[in-house]
């Protein structure tokens, strides 16, 4: 599966979402409505995933946001509209991610309150 078409009326998830080992995935599209997931967003081991620009409503996570070894990403701009984070943020292991992208996303929602532990580490320095 090279993207998440089928999903595009998706604006709430009870749960968590977790897009975890999908060699072909190369993007996001059909999360664009997606506001809010109530528990953890994994975003983990995706070889192809260079952007997480689908993921450009989602303004709200109840839980944790890990983002973890996924080698072709570039950017965190998808996640531009994230305001609230519940749980811990780890941003790691992602070789082409610059770590001030990581870091300047944290310190964005730390300015808005987030008050958990980060991890961000083995990004691209």
């Amino acid at each position: 599966m090279q993207a998440l078409g089928g999903l595009r009326r998706l604006e709430d998830m009870g749960d968590f979402l977790r897009i975890k080992r999908n060699r072909a995935l190369v993007e996001l599209a059909g999360l664009e409505q997606l506001e809010r997931v109530a528990g953890n967003v994994l975003v983990i081991g995706n070889a192809r995933l260079e952007r997480l620009t689908g993921l450009g409503s989602l303004s709200q996570i109840g839980g944790s946001l890990r983002v973890e070894q996924n080698d072709a990403l570039v950017s965190l701009a998808g996640l531009a509209t994230l305001e609230r984070v519940g749980g811990r943020l780890a941003i790691r292991a992602n070789r082409n991610l610059p770590s001030s992208a990581a870091q300047a996303l944290a310190e964005r929602l730390i300015a808005g309150g987030f008050a958990s532990e980060v991890r961000i580490e083995a990004n691209q320095p």
